[in-house]
């Protein structure tokens, strides 16, 4: 059994990926052909994040707040996504 995953059928979440790190990290999976779904407590800066990445799924959550992770631990959190917050 391989432990190689295709990142063409990969889905891909970061927390606190709207800027730095992470989203140098959500640029190169979708490049690679990933499903990336990015979290942050800033609308604005997802909002920004989305604009520049073609295909970014994005939503607003703190994980911080055991509600906001309770989203992020459910079965798909990509459900969620496209710049919604957590707790609507």
């Amino acid at each position: 059994m391989s432990s190689y995953v295709d990142p063409a059928r990969a889905h891909v979440l970061i927390t606190g990926g709207s800027n730095g790190i992470g989203w140098g990290l959500a640029a190169r999976f979708l490049a690679a052909g990933s499903k990336v779904l990015v979290t942050g407590r800033s609308p604005e800066k997802l909002e920004e994040a989305a604009g520049a990445m073609p295909g970014l799924l994005t939503l607003v959550n703190d994980i911080g707040r055991p509600e906001h992770r309770e989203v992020l631990s459910g079965p798909c959190p990509i459900k969620h996504a496209r710049s919604q917050r957590a707790d609507q």
